[in-house]
């Protein structure tokens, strides 16, 4: 009894020593991080503008497989984290929508799968994939669910239990996340997405992929295990290692309460780099840029956003070109007015199967391809190309580009990456933007 006595001194003391380091090593810019997370959590986010997802796609199966047996909501939300965080492994190759693809040709397969075949085929990916499924799988059992951009320290010591460590060298307990400097603490840039879902009245923060320990490294698939230390963190406990910056459909509001605008000034939110600044400024100045594509300037243009770029081109250069196009939907994935403005014209076309994938990235080369079909709907052209790409990685621009990358190169408006043109890379918005201020000089 002495000894089970003693035992029970001993972890209390540890227990009181870990608490007293706890309070002591918070970083002085912990409390503004907290602070900054706190007014945007708070802000209005109306559950039922966070339900819809893609119909048709395999989701609704998949999520009914994976929750079957529960009714509880949390439950259900619970089961859908534990298979995302078992079933996906974490790629750090980052490669296009943030999947490995080793050819355009696959590339081009891909698009024509379901969104459930295409997990199980490309069962990995980043934090945006990992977001996205969660995200779609829980909507699928009708339960509000949004994504969240934002900017975390993630190269913290961190045992198992994502509590504590100690560093042998200092000889010092330290708090896992609470490493915030005056650098991170400043830093606008997104590096990572996870979740909010709406449960018995309030927004419960999940990070899918924190909690998954897979990993693809090496063309390996790397097992590890499931944690619970982000499904339903506290909103302090996420500010030692997540700063919010952005939501899901976010935009300025007149309503009560806290918009990101009132929250952070929208130009300090992820700004283009200098070399497109002033392009990207001039472009918003004569109305060329939607306002929902007007932040965010590193971030993946997506198809649907293109479009819109491009039918907000010919809306303000060549209005009598875009009268002529039809607002009639055309695919069955999305109902976007200027996607089907655009494919009434010819400038964007499918993927199959009446399918648009309005969601899915563009790659520098099919950015070429759209882009040389709008300079021929306004009677814009190189003349005569042969199609001679001078660029080291040439072989790898799909035959059916390689027309466009020339043409729209010898016109000024696209060009490589140094030597090199990187075809399969990703198209920005900033890189967009700037591409139709380049296209409006004309």
């Amino acid at each position: 009894m002495k000894r089970i006595n003693l035992l029970a001194c001993v972890l209390a003391a540890v227990w009181l020593l870990t608490s007293v380091v706890y309070a002591e090593e918070l970083s002085s810019y912990y409390q503004a991080v907290l602070a900054h997370n706190q007014d945007l959590y708070q802000m209005e986010k109306e559950p039922a503008s966070y339900l819809a997802f893609p119909q048709g796609e395999g989701y609704e199966a998949l999520s009914d497989q994976i929750t079957a047996g529960r009714s509880d909501e949390k439950d259900k939300v619970q089961a859908i984290h534990d298979w995302v965080c078992s079933h996906i492994y974490y790629d750090n190759s980052d490669f296009g929508m943030g999947i490995e693809i080793s050819s355009s040709e696959e590339w081009k397969d891909s698009l024509d799968q379901t969104s459930a075949a295409w997990l199980e085929t490309y069962h990995r990916g980043n934090c945006a994939y990992y977001a996205r499924v969660f995200r779609n799988l829980v909507r699928a059992q009708g339960i509000a669910c949004l994504e969240v951009d934002g900017y975390t320290v993630n190269d913290i010591p961190q045992d198992s239990t994502g509590v504590f460590i100690v560093d042998q060298t200092a000889q010092t307990i330290n708090v896992a996340g609470d490493v915030w400097t005056q650098d991170s603490y400043q830093s606008m840039s997104i590096n990572h997405r996870w979740n909010e879902v709406y449960l018995d009245g309030r927004w419960v923060i999940v990070d899918p992929t924190w909690d998954s320990g897979n990993r693809y490294e090496n063309g390996q698939y790397k097992d590890g295990s499931v944690a619970q230390s982000y499904f339903d963190i506290s909103l302090a406990e996420l500010s030692k290692n997540h700063k919010i910056l952005s939501y899901e459909g976010t935009h300025t509001s007149d309503s009560a309460g806290i918009s990101l605008d009132d929250a952070m000034p929208i130009e300090q939110i992820d700004p283009p780099d200098d070399w497109a600044a002033s392009m990207v400024e001039e472009a918003i100045t004569r109305r060329m840029v939607p306002e929902e594509l007007q932040n965010w300037y590193h971030r993946a243009i997506t198809r649907e956003e293109f479009a819109a770029l491009a039918a907000q081109y010919l809306a303000v250069y060549y209005p009598a070109r875009l009268a002529q196009s039809s607002t009639a939907p055309v695919f069955s994935d999305t109902q976007n007015m200027a996607v089907a403005q655009m494919a009434s014209l010819g400038i964007v076309s499918g993927v199959g199967e009446g399918r648009f994938a309005p969601q899915a990235n563009i790659t520098r080369q099919e950015a070429a391809v759209m882009l040389q079909r709008l300079c021929h709907v306004i009677g814009l052209t190189a003349g005569t190309v042969e199609g001679n790409i001078m660029y080291e990685d040439a072989a790898q621009i799909a035959p059916w580009a390689k027309e466009a990358v020339e043409e729209v190169r010898i016109l000024g408006l696209m060009n490589g990456t140094g030597k090199r043109y990187e075809p399969l890379g990703l198209f920005t918005r900033q890189q967009a933007i700037s591409v139709f201020y380049l296209l409006s000089e004309k």
